[in-house]
């Protein structure tokens, strides 16, 4: 039958490339040992030799997995042989990094999400190593783990709640202080009722003279002052991102969150109520050294991808400080915890404005923007405007002139951002500084939302700092090119409207920006193996939404492999995915030309034509 045929297929390609494999098992043995080596002499490449050898290692386990329900693993063999080599020198040392101190246990916190992402490992020999790792970090620092572990016990997916709960179990095994037990006992307590806080709907929130409506936790949900105070960090980049030593020498005595450990003592009645359509709502801990610590704990989204998100620039951050020691671009970042896989607490950035209402107030004053009942409403104007022009009424992505559609909104908007940066920074120097900031901050962010697929980079999304000059941004429901399935597909590959371009002054992106662009993009490559091993977890640990669709590890390893086409040079453009369905054929560019590409795209009146009207192009 056709369908035996298919399985022999299968068979023979599996048995020819376990054949070619084989030559490399050897070699695998040996990078194994170097990782290991290098990790022994100090944390200088850490940050590289740790999730790769890890990644080495969960999947060398699955390949024995594999190799045994197909009756290929033979255990007299060369290839058993070195499978069990490499096995062994990976299992043997972590079980003794974790153990005997071989590696400092503040290491591990570095590689937290990559251990939890695997907790379901197929390999039970793996799957207890990873188990008995992920304990030892949290007899060792479970204040912050236990924020990390919390998500994973939450999972909808049975075995792996079962698996985080061992791993709390275990940790309470290991050390029977009542300081970790009770704080692992009333953590729970104090996790469900922040989620009934998040999801409260709030409908008797009152607004009074501020601009958000607020309603009293006292009145309306009393049990959350209950639970509190709780011995485990306020969730804020500084108290859960770990550092290590500058002069990358091991020391067991390191402290990687600088002694200034600050825990949850209450929180401040008063809750605001966001006006966006889930209503997340802004609470105000207050911490153990009397400051107030501004958090959105936001229901109904995934904020897996957030965080992965963020673990990213966090790699990315490490990188290029190495690759840039005096003049390194970094990626604004910021606090991203999920507590389940529909919910989770994001911290709150101050001294931030959406760049859509900078623009807004900048023309407003201009006389150019009208948001009042009167017949000269702009947004009514621009509607027009759009449902004017030949085809759009029918269809807005078949207007065959949409360079036209986009000049004629231009008009209406001149580029206004440089008088921003002139009016807020009036020193020179200051204002020189702040818009070099905003330069190689849209760069960083523009190489990274290209490599991972963000979209949705309206306005709203992006932040002006008023204090740095540099942009943030927020949101990352739109991750692995998921704006191409939007009713209106977002084709450009990030936000380089002429108001942005603006803000770089007289030099456009031909100066400072392409120079950072390329700076950022030559790292992003040059380290693509580290970059990735962070973003494998989801494949391990799919996205809720993903799930719903029936093909969560196709859908993941699908957006990892668009990632890894990305970082070796190739460009295949969003209209190219659309036109011929998935991978169009490309060859390999170089940094410079892959920049330049990106950049022509970006800034593409044809393209930007076509993207959705209130993604606002024109500004």
């Amino acid at each position: 039958s056709s369908a035996s045929r298919s399985t022999k297929s299968a068979d023979r390609e599996r048995a020819k490339r376990l054949s070619d494999d084989a030559q490399f098992y050897p070699i695998m043995v040996s990078c194994l040992r170097n990782y290991v080596r290098s990790m022994s002499h100090g944390h200088k490449h850490i940050l590289r030799s740790l999730p790769r050898m890890l990644t080495l290692w969960f999947d060398l386990g699955d390949e024995v997995v594999d190799s045994r329900r197909a009756n290929e693993y033979q255990s007299g063999s060369s290839l058993a042989h070195s499978w069990n080599e490499a096995l062994g020198i990976a299992r043997s040392w972590v079980d003794r990094a974790a153990s005997d101190g071989a590696l400092p246990s503040y290491a591990w916190l570095i590689v937290l999400s990559q251990l939890t992402g695997r907790l379901c490992h197929r390999n039970v020999d793996v799957r207890g190593v990873i188990r008995k790792v992920l304990a030892t970090t949290l007899t060792h620092y479970p204040r912050q783990v236990v924020w990390r572990l919390v998500a994973a016990e939450r999972s909808a997916n049975e075995e792996r709640a079962k698996e985080a709960r061992e791993v709390r179990s275990l940790a309470e095994r290991m050390q029977m202080s009542n300081g970790l037990v009770s704080l692992l006992r009333a953590f729970p307590k104090f996790i469900d009722t922040l989620q009934r806080l998040s999801y409260h709907k709030g409908d008797e929130a009152k607004k009074g003279t501020r601009t958000q409506p607020q309603f009293s936790i006292q009145r309306f949900l009393p049990q959350l002052h209950q639970t509190l105070p709780v011995n485990c960090v306020v969730p804020t980049e500084v108290q859960l991102n770990a550092t290590l030593p500058s002069n990358n020498l091991v020391n067991a005595k390191w402290d990687p969150f600088g002694g200034g450990v600050v825990t949850i003592e209450s929180i401040v009645d008063k809750v605001d109520v966001m006006k966006s359509l889930q209503k997340p709502k802004k609470v105000d801990f207050i911490g153990s050294d009397g400051s107030n610590y501004t958090m959105l704990c936001k229901p109904g989204d995934d904020l897996r991808k957030d965080g992965r998100m963020m673990e990213f620039n966090h790699a990315l951050n490490a990188l290029l400080s190495k690759a840039h020691r005096k003049s390194a671009p970094r990626v604004r970042t910021f606090a991203v915890v999920p507590l389940g896989e529909e919910w989770g607490v994001v911290e709150w950035v101050h001294n931030t404005r959406p760049l859509r209402f900078v623009l807004e107030d900048n023309y407003r004053v201009r006389g150019m923007w009208n948001d009042t009942n009167a017949p000269e409403n702009t947004v009514r104007r621009i509607r027009q405007w759009y449902e004017a022009f030949p085809g759009y009424a029918q269809k807005p992505q078949a207007v065959r002139d949409p360079a036209a559609l986009l000049r004629g909104v231009l008009k209406m908007f001149p580029p206004v951002l440089h008088s921003w940066f002139l009016s807020t920074y009036v020193e020179p120097s200051v204002w020189y500084l702040h818009k070099s900031n905003f330069t190689r901050s849209c760069a960083v962010w523009s190489m990274v939302g290209y490599v991972v697929g963000l979209g949705d980079r309206h306005g709203e999304n992006i932040l002006l700092d008023a204090a740095t000059g540099s942009v943030l941004h927020i949101d990352f429901s739109c991750l692995f090119d998921r704006g191409l399935n939007l009713e209106c597909p977002e084709v450009v590959p990030f936000r380089l409207t002429h108001n942005v371009v603006d803000g770089f002054g007289v030099e456009g992106v031909d100066g400072m920006y392409r120079k950072a662009c390329c700076s950022v993009l030559a790292v992003l490559r040059e380290e693509r193996n580290t970059l990735e091993s962070v973003l494998e977890a989801f494949v391990h640990d799919p996205l809720f939404e993903w799930a719903r669709d029936g093909s969560a590890a196709a859908a993941a390893r699908d957006a990892l492999s668009r990632i890894k086409e990305r970082l070796s040079g190739i460009v295949v453009t969003a209209v190219e995915r659309l036109q011929r369905g998935g991978h169009a054929p490309s060859l390999p560019m170089s940094v410079d030309g892959q920049v330049r590409k990106l950049i022509a795209d970006a800034t593409n009146h044809e393209l930007l034509g076509r993207m959705y009207i209130w993604w606002m192009p024109f500004w």
